[in-house]
């Protein structure tokens, strides 16, 4: 038996060297995949961080293009309100002429009507000034869109490429690519978001400003006194009109007329007119523009075109960042580091609970919102195919 030690030793000697060459294949598989782990996390960061970017720059178009309507809303307003004051003053002059040889009530409606003559002018004057400085802002905030536009397109790879040196990407080849991965980054995302001029989206842009009119800009008509066989009643509001070249030309009419009834008869006098516009004048009244003016008080109509004066200054050509067909097609990036892909793109969400809709809809996908958000995504079997093409080819 003791001639017999050490043969065991010496039989595990190749069990032992098996095992530790398991064991070193072990930690160097799990070193790579360590490795893998690492990359896999690096590309899911600049993914999102890029998606990230791309969802904040169209929240700032969707702000700005709010903000367009929102200035075009208070210009129509001022119209709105030169309009209608011209047709008090108009109105009060009729009065104080009408009434001139009553007794008493004379000396009420000649004083109110020189109050109304005294304000006027000046009246006149701050609001074309009020609609110089709203044409000055959005001349601004155009020009702001198209900053964040050329801004955005350098800084997302340049911060992305930040990120990538932040994880000592230094010596690790990556790349920053639109989805399917045909493209480098940024190159369609300068394209993905048009500029569009308003005179040449099919009347998208002013279609939608005519849904947001408040009560006052989109009809101003009433009866003002019904009194036997007298009615007065008051009718007017504000027009849009895009020109061919795509500016926005503002454009309020508002009457006032006694309308009588005698026998079989009916008579309209004219007591009050106003009519205002920025660049083109009212040519031809249609029977439901300006709170059915024409309808209503057609002969006080009738001379309100004939006294029509202009207010402000031209407006501004009118360009907006739109995209027609956005929920069709959403932008979406790969990061491709080694072996390492990762995907993420931007996503339009209106939460119900936290912005209902009065209609209860669900939103599509806009740039009018800022609701826009990122997430990672998963690749698509054309993701993959164009991929490995790719890596073929190269």
């Amino acid at each position: 038996m003791r001639d017999q030690r050490g043969y065991l030793s010496v039989l595990l000697l190749p069990l032992l060297t098996a095992l530790l060459l398991l064991t070193l294949a072990l930690i160097n598989n799990g070193k790579q995949l360590r490795q893998r782990f690492y990359q896999q996390t690096i590309a899911d960061n600049l993914a999102i961080s890029a998606a990230v970017l791309m969802a904040r720059e169209m929240n700032i178009l969707a702000l700005m293009n709010r903000a367009l309507l929102a200035n075009q809303l208070s210009i129509a307003q001022l119209v709105g309100i030169s309009s209608w004051y011209q047709m008090l003053a108009n109105s009060s002059s009729q009065t104080a002429t009408v009434t001139a040889w009553v007794p008493y009530l004379n000396v009420l409606t000649q004083q109110f009507d020189r109050a109304v003559q005294s304000i006027e002018r000046p009246l006149t004057q701050l609001l074309s000034t009020g609609i110089s400085l709203h044409h000055g802002l959005l001349r601004g905030i155009m020009a702001g869109q198209t900053m964040v536009r050329l801004s955005y397109a350098t800084l997302i790879p340049k911060t992305v490429g930040e990120i990538a040196a932040l994880h000592e990407l230094n010596d690790v080849p990556w790349r920053l690519l639109h989805a399917p991965g045909l493209f480098e980054f940024p190159l369609r995302w300068w394209s993905y978001i048009p500029r569009k001029r308003s005179g040449d989206d099919e009347q998208q842009l002013a279609t939608l400003m005519q849904h947001s009119l408040d009560p006052f800009s989109q009809q101003r008509s009433y009866d003002w006194l019904r009194l036997g066989l007298v009615t007065v009643r008051k009718a007017g509001g504000t027009e849009l009109d895009v020109t061919a070249t795509g500016s926005w030309n503002w454009q309020a009419l508002d009457t006032v007329s006694l309308h009588t009834k005698l026998l079989w008869f009916r008579f309209e006098i004219p007591w009050g007119v106003g009519a205002n516009y920025l660049e083109n004048p009212i040519h031809q009244l249609q029977a439901s523009e300006f709170g059915a003016s024409k309808a209503i008080n057609s002969r006080a109509s009738r001379l309100a075109l004939r006294l029509q004066r202009q207010l402000g200054g031209q407006a501004p050509t009118m360009h907006y960042y739109h995209r027609a067909n956005i929920h069709e097609q959403l932008p979406e990036v790969l990061v491709v580091i080694d072996t390492a892909i990762a995907k993420a793109g931007v996503f339009f969400s209106r939460p119900q609970e936290l912005f209902p809709r009065t209609d209860q809809r669900d939103e599509q996908a806009n740039l009018f919102n800022a609701l826009w958000q990122s997430r990672l995504q998963s690749l698509t079997s054309r993701d993959k195919a164009v991929l490995m093409a790719l890596k073929e080819a190269s």
